[in-house]
């Protein structure tokens, strides 16, 4: 008999927004959950219910830190607080967030980097910084591709798997 694993998914902003990183999180929840897993997402935000846009997502538990847009610090700031909180309150077992999401939990994390946000750390050294810290905060950092890999490298920091999406 396999022990099902608490699984919570992140996303730094709106889990409304209707593009990959949606999807991405969208279809791997979905997967946990037909492997028998209780699967959670935690978002910044959502401007809508996704559950009308993506069919991966019926079934799975959204909870929004927020209703409305705001700032990335803002933002930042939610999910270092009430992200961690609600972790500890659902028992995660195993998270997995989508960039650097600054959580503090017990759970295996992991995040995955889809390389949004390279052009930023190769522009400003409190934004490289900012990501070498908190990258360093995960168990395991995966990239979506070997460019992503190469280019996350370039700026300091190491993803120790590729999966492409």
């Amino acid at each position: 008999m396999v022990n099902e694993l608490r699984i919570v998914l992140v996303r730094r902003g709106d889990i409304g927004n209707l593009d990959g990183v949606t999807r991405f999180t969208f279809n791997l929840a979905r997967g946990f959950r037909d492997l028998g897993n209780e699967v959670y997402i935690i978002a910044g935000a959502a401007s809508g219910d996704p559950r009308t846009y993506f069919a991966s997502a019926r079934g799975i538990e959204i909870i929004a830190l927020s209703r409305g847009t705001h700032s990335y610090l803002e933002t930042t700031v939610k999910h270092l607080i009430e992200g961690s909180r609600i972790l500890g309150g659902i028992g995660a077992d195993m998270v997995i967030a989508n960039g650097a999401i600054p959580l503090i939990s017990r759970a295996v994390k992991i995040s995955v980097n889809h390389g949004n946000a390279v052009t930023e750390y190769k522009r400003s050294f409190p934004a490289r910084l900012y990501g070498r810290i908190v990258y360093g905060m995960y168990d395991t950092v995966v990239c979506v591709s070997g460019k992503v890999m190469m280019e996350m490298e370039s700026v300091g920091i190491i993803c120790q798997r590729v999966i492409p999406t």
